[in-house]
């Protein structure tokens, strides 16, 4: 579910973001979309890096595609996690 909405948010702003975020995580953790649920620092880690300027976008899409599931304790957690300072 996480790695559904993470991967809509990032091709609606176009599909080089999809795809470069794709490889950041491939090449630096070792990482897939499924794997950012358990590991948000790999995500927030290639956000920051590539795209600080969307990452607040990508969260707020992130937010709205999980919608009724965004409640979720566990969902919440994530989501705190990626957007710490």
């Amino acid at each position: 579910m996480v790695a559904v909405s993470l991967e809509r948010a990032l091709i609606e702003h176009n599909f080089e973001v999809w795809k470069k975020v794709e490889q950041m995580l491939s090449s630096d953790h070792n990482a897939t979309f499924s794997d950012c649920f358990e590991h948000p620092e790999y995500l927030k880690d290639v956000l920051e890096r590539y795209y600080p300027e969307l990452m607040s976008d990508i969260i707020r899409s992130m937010k709205i595609y999980l919608g009724e599931f965004f409640l979720d304790e566990f969902l919440l957690g994530f989501l705190e996690k990626l957007e710490a300072k």
